[in-house]
C-alpha cells in the first residue's frame, strides 16, 4: 500500500481515511481522522482547445489530449500552487488550463472540522467528436 504525507498528493478518487499524518486505507490500528475534499466554488471548467491546438491533434494522429496537474490549496481553499504531473502535449491548451485553473475559488480541505493545506490531482480529457 503506497502511503503519502497529508501536505502531498492526494488524489479525489481514493477511498481514503487519514491516520495520523498518514493517508492509508483500513488504518484500524490507528485513530481515524475524517478528511472532507474541497469543493470548486467558481471558476471556468469548459475550456476547450484553441483552433490550432485542434489542427494540431489532428495531424498527430491521436484521438484524444489528457493532461494531469497537482493543485494544491492553502487553509482557506486559495490555490497555492499548480504543477504539472502530465502535459496534453497542446501548448496553447496547457497555457490555457493553467490560466483559468489559477481563477478557480475552492472551500479548504477539512480534516476533523479544521481546514488545512493539501493538495489533489486534477484530470482534464479532450475527446473530439465524441460524446466524452
Amino acid at each position: 500500500m503506497e502511503r503519502r504525507r497529508a501536505s502531498r498528493l492526494i488524489k479525489s478518487a481514493w477511498p481514503m481515511t487519514l491516520c495520523g499524518l498518514v493517508i492509508c486505507s483500513g488504518c484500524a490500528s490507528k485513530k481515524q481522522r475524517e478528511l472532507v475534499q474541497p469543493t470548486r466554488l467558481s471558476g471556468t471548467v469548459e475550456i476547450q482547445p484553441s483552433v490550432a491546438d485542434l489542427e494540431q491533434l489532428a495531424k498527430s494522429g491521436q484521438s484524444r489530449a489528457h493532461t494531469v496537474f497537482k493543485m494544491c490549496l492553502d487553509e482557506a481553499g486559495n490555490i497555492a500552487s499548480l504543477e504539472f504531473l502530465k502535459k496534453s502535449g497542446l501548448r496553447d491548451w496547457d497555457s490555457q488550463l493553467i490560466e483559468e485553473m489559477c481563477n478557480w475559488k475552492h472551500t479548504p480541505f477539512i480534516e476533523d472540522g479544521v481546514p488545512i493545506s493539501a493538495c489533489k490531482s486534477v484530470e482534464y480529457l479532450y475527446k473530439p467528436n465524441d460524446d466524452q
